[in-house]
């Protein structure tokens, strides 16, 4: 038996870590839209990781960062960060400041989904910047530099 020297070499694949966002909407009245995010919340919150979705690729963790509601009776949509995720500072002067709820450290709501379809980020990579309206200063985060 011959033995071929032009075989390639086997090389076992090292694991790659890759993060995937998907969007999910769910067509919900406002009235159970709050109830509907509490279930999804406690859905993952109640998952065992690692999930195998095949010998090769497995989910090992899963976070809801973002949450956006429409007006019915009008085009309005509202998107708000859950805890631990803002908006950049570009975001939230493109689309404006939603909530009373949003402090002088964050921007977590803002008036409609960013045409890029960028979501919440985590609070940690987003770094401080300052964003001037109506000759008050407001510190919120800004992510341009990350860019």
């Amino acid at each position: 038996m011959k033995s071929c020297a032009c075989c390639p070499l086997l090389v076992t694949p090292q694991p790659l870590e890759i993060s995937v966002e998907i969007e999910v909407g769910i067509a919900v009245s406002p009235a159970t839209a709050s109830e509907v995010v509490a279930i999804a919340r406690q859905q993952l919150g109640i998952v065992s990781y690692p999930i195998e979705l095949s010998t090769t690729v497995h989910i090992t963790d899963a976070n809801l960062t973002t949450v956006c509601y429409s007006d019915t009776n009008s085009s309005s949509r509202q998107c708000q960060c859950e805890d631990q995720y803002g908006w950049s500072c570009d975001q939230c002067r493109t689309y404006e400041v939603c909530s009373s709820n949003t402090t002088l450290d964050q921007c977590g709501c803002i008036n409609g989904l960013p045409l890029d379809e960028q979501l919440c980020q985590p609070i940690t990579t987003i770094q401080w910047g300052t964003m001037f309206d109506d000759d008050t200063q407001t510190r919120i985060h800004n992510t341009d530099s990350n860019r």
